[in-house]
């Protein structure tokens, strides 16, 4: 329960406007249950982010954005859509989704080229995400290279470009190139901005900010100074060790 999660954390208005939630969270409650929720999340101010990066891991993950496996990406769309329709249900309105690889064995009469399918299926969310006044951000990760041809920021906003209205969140653990996340700022491409410090033996994101040498932190300090004066939204995206959160390049 989000209230009190806050709760339990005195220090937390001083700190954040507002949570990240898996999308189970939205997906296993019901419209009145939200509503109930919703009237002390109003009353406090609290901005709700839904992320569905731990779905998309590739099959047999829960959702699938690439249809390849049509029946699959059938019900995968449909659960995406019932989350989005509720998100305003507590005045949520940003969307996390992360690209997945295509499945080992790909059927046979699957004929479209994955980027091609990914973007259609993005281009579709997009859809129903604005009827809800959602804003839908596609993350950077290690994730999807296979689709984009690479797993670059440059490469995912350009792929990103295919689909109009689909916004990029960056991720300051895979972003080198800090005059990249700049220009996606200034352009309104970026509007959401993901901090977590390297973890992992491949770099792979969610690490604790306080893990950053001094360097790292210099860069950090950096990178949320052009968020803020482009009016972005930043999120800590840090995952605790015991989670049990499937990592984003699973």
């Amino acid at each position: 329960n989000v209230r009190l999660e806050i709760l339990r954390r005195p220090a937390f208005e001083n700190h954040y406007t507002g949570v990240m939630v898996d999308w189970e969270y939205i997906e296993a409650r019901t419209v009145d249950a939200l509503r109930r929720e919703s009237h002390w999340l109003t009353t406090f101010g609290v901005d709700i982010v839904v992320d569905f990066t731990s779905a998309t891991t590739g099959f047999p993950g829960p959702l699938r954005l690439l249809d390849d496996m049509h029946l699959y990406w059938l019900d995968s769309v449909a659960r995406i859509v019932a989350v989005l329709e509720k998100m305003p249900v507590v005045h949520a309105r940003h969307a996390i989704l992360t690209l997945h690889d295509t499945s080992e064995l790909p059927p046979s009469n699957f004929t479209e080229s994955p980027a091609d399918s990914f973007a259609r299926t993005l281009g579709l969310l997009v859809a129903k995400a604005a009827s809800a006044n959602v804003s839908l951000h596609l993350r950077e990760c290690q994730r999807g290279g296979n689709a984009m041809g690479g797993t670059s920021l440059q490469t995912l906003a350009t792929f990103a470009r295919r689909v109009p209205g689909l916004k990029v969140a960056s991720q300051f653990a895979f972003s080198q190139d800090h005059s990249e996340v700049q220009a996606l700022l200034n352009s309104g491409q970026t509007t959401l901005v993901l901090l977590s410090a390297p973890w992992g033996p491949q770099g792979d994101g969610g690490g604790r900010l306080l893990s950053l040498d001094t360097s790292g932190r210099a860069a950090l300090t950096r990178v949320v100074g052009m968020a803020d004066v482009a009016g972005a939204l930043i999120v800590q995206d840090t995952v605790p060790r015991d989670s049990g959160y499937v990592r984003w390049n699973d």
